[in-house]
């Protein structure tokens, strides 16, 4: 954790990370004003992807953008105005050791959900169907973190006490990510075999989020014609199983995921398709998974698979 922090850290100009009484005071500012110009650079990046909303005339994305423009703007200038006065940190008295490594803690989450944020805004920008209601929310949950974050942070730097909310202990050391699933980066054309057994993918569909990939990959038919999909993903809470598509109602896709799912099907490439998606572990090794894609729903049942079992070949 602290070499993940300090490396972090290091791109800031002269931090020192509060090591000194003397260089408190300015660790505080060179931070905020490291966050408050990464900031700016995203309101930049929103007012010019409105402009160009606003020349396609796509009107229904217009507010939006605006208002995500002045919660920015809004957030920039709260970090780059704060004031602390003297006590906290910067008083003569000891402060806890404690709260200097958790306020390196926050600088260094400060800084990793602004460059988050700052991803997000580049990918409203960038989508050719003009911003996605998937990533307008993920825009706007970012913002309400960094917000928590900055909150919490001044209330480290007024008290010189370190905090115990439970909900902010989480964005400062959130949990590893795993390695993922070597189904999940399947591709058309790939081969592979599953205790033995031979694949080949014919089509993948992938749903994506901002911290999140989950695959599915169609590798054929069962004896009943019934199409089979393998699904792999980046995350802790799905597991890789192999499914069959079913006829049930998905009636859990509605409540589930939010994402954009990339479709492809032979030499068809259809990507930032609005979806959603819900995943749900049952008794045993049985899996149930269900999406709505462009207005198209399907459900799957299937059981767990372990990755050791699987090798996976590369373009057949």
């Amino acid at each position: 954790m602290e070499n993940k922090i300090t490396e972090l850290l290091n791109r800031v100009p002269g931090y020192t990370g509060y090591r000194s009484k003397e260089d408190r005071r300015d660790d505080d500012k060179r931070l905020r004003e490291s966050i408050s110009a990464s900031l700016d650079s995203t309101v930049a990046t929103l007012t010019s992807t409105s402009a160009k909303v606003a020349d396609q005339r796509r009107l229904t994305h217009i507010s939006t953008l605006e208002r995500l423009v002045g919660s920015t703007r809004h957030l920039a200038d709260r970090v780059r105005s704060a004031s602390y006065g003297y006590g906290g940190i910067f008083s003569d008295q000891s402060v806890d050791e404690l709260a200097l490594d958790q306020l390196r803690q926050f600088d260094n989450a400060f800084q990793k959900e602004s460059e988050e944020l700052a991803a997000l805004a580049g990918r409203l920008e960038a989508s050719p169907e003009g911003p996605l209601d998937v990533d307008i929310t993920a825009y706007q949950t970012e913002l309400n973190r960094l917000g928590l974050l900055f909150d919490a942070r001044g209330d480290v730097v007024a008290s010189a006490l370190p905090n115990k909310d439970a909900a902010v202990l989480a964005l400062l050391d959130p949990a590893e990510k795993r390695e993922p699933s070597a189904l999940s980066a399947l591709r058309v054309g790939d081969a592979l075999s599953i205790q033995g057994e031979n694949y080949v993918v014919n089509a993948t569909l992938t749903f994506t989020e901002p911290d999140r990939q989950v695959t599915l990959s169609r590798i054929g038919h069962d004896d009943d014609g019934n199409p089979i999909w393998l699904i792999g993903s980046n995350t802790e809470d799905v597991t890789s199983a192999k499914l069959v598509e079913t006829e049930s109602d998905p009636a859990s896709t509605p409540s589930g995921r939010t994402a954009r799912a990339v479709i492809v099907t032979g030499p068809e490439t259809r990507e930032g398709v609005p979806a959603q998606y819900a995943y749900t572990a049952t008794t045993g090794s049985e899996v149930s998974f269900s999406y709505s894609v462009g207005g198209e729903a399907r459900a799957f049942t299937g059981s767990t698979i372990e990755e050791e079992d699987v090798e996976v070949y590369g373009q057949a």
